[in-house]
């Protein structure tokens, strides 16, 4: 029998999902995100994390302040609960914590997981 590994996230007043997310094993604050391609962050939060993300593919990402540098880089390990996914791409920003004070967990995690949302709560579950 397959078994499944979930984490289970309960809404805050304005409907957002947050999460305390580990990228490589470093917790982090996290925003579930389908908006997102990627896993995105700052690089702020990338150096907290010791990713040297200039060794990334470099390119542009729009945000809300207009477009910024921005580099792909892939992470070896990211935790949403109980699920474990391995090389997961992610975006890292130029700037710091201000413009993008969270990590938003977006589809290049989400994509791998099952996500089933009622009301206020959203469990994400994986089979393994």
């Amino acid at each position: 029998a397959s078994t499944h590994v979930q984490a289970v996230l309960k809404a805050d007043p304005r409907g957002q999902f947050y999460v305390t997310a580990y990228l490589n094993g470093t917790p982090v604050n996290a925003l579930i995100d389908t908006g997102a391609t990627n896993v995105a962050m700052s690089s702020d939060h990338a150096r907290r994390l010791g990713i040297d993300y200039r060794r990334g593919q470099q390119g542009t990402a729009q945000t809300a302040n207009g477009p910024v540098t921005a580099y792909l880089v892939n992470l070896s390990r990211v935790q949403v609960g109980d699920i474990v996914l391995g090389n997961v791409a992610a975006q890292v920003s130029e700037g710091g914590s201000a413009q993008l004070p969270y990590v938003l967990i977006g589809m290049s995690f989400l994509k791998h997981v099952e996500m089933q949302r009622s009301g206020g709560m959203m469990v994400l579950q994986r089979a393994q």
